[in-house]
């Protein structure tokens, strides 16, 4: 389906504003709800793990995917608020934590290929868990921005002649909302 560009541009200020608003009237602490799936590995490295909340919906939904900041050297994917992420269920959306490798483990790159590694497993993904593969927001802060940034505004790497079937996915993202990023 192509839409406007003008489309395009309203679909990502609503995502970003509702995003912002959410994180604004969430309380720090907030308890996080029960996970569908916890540290689900992507990669081989202990860090490359995502936690996934299935939204209670009968077809396959939107997803949206946290990635956390922390200057690519600390934070976690764990560091998530519950009542964002039970207000992305609420809506039918379900919600995806992803925890990358950082500096210490490997060099710059390394957490921009694991964010790329983890949209296109979450993608492989998608009939098991109940996802709609061409609607797929991100957000993140600091790090984070930067990570859903480089998915959203970066090249398509799926490689369709792969013999890894996660390889094949894409990594292209339809909304993000990148906060506090570095530029």
């Amino acid at each position: 389906m192509i839409y406007s560009k003008s489309y395009r541009i309203l679909l990502f200020m609503f995502f970003v504003s509702s995003v912002i608003c959410s994180m604004a009237q969430a309380q720090q602490g907030a308890p996080v709800p029960v996970k569908t799936y916890d540290n689900v590995s992507y990669g081989d490295h202990p860090n490359q793990v995502i936690d996934f909340w299935k939204a209670d919906v009968e077809e396959p939904a939107p997803l949206v995917v946290y990635i956390h900041g922390g200057g690519f050297r600390a934070g976690s994917h764990e560091k998530v608020d519950g009542k964002v992420i039970q207000r992305y269920l609420d809506a039918g959306i379900h919600h995806a934590s992803v925890e990358y490798r950082f500096i210490k483990h490997a060099r710059l790159p390394a957490p921009h290929e694991d964010a790329v590694r983890a949209l296109q497993f979450i993608r492989s993904k998608a009939d098991e868990w109940g996802i709609d593969k061409n609607r797929i927001a991100a957000y993140g802060g600091s790090a984070g921005a930067q990570l859903v940034a480089y998915l959203a505004w970066g090249d398509d790497f799926a490689d369709p002649d792969s013999d890894d079937p996660v390889e094949r996915e894409s990594s292209r993202l339809q909304a993000v909302a990148p906060l506090r990023g570095q530029s």
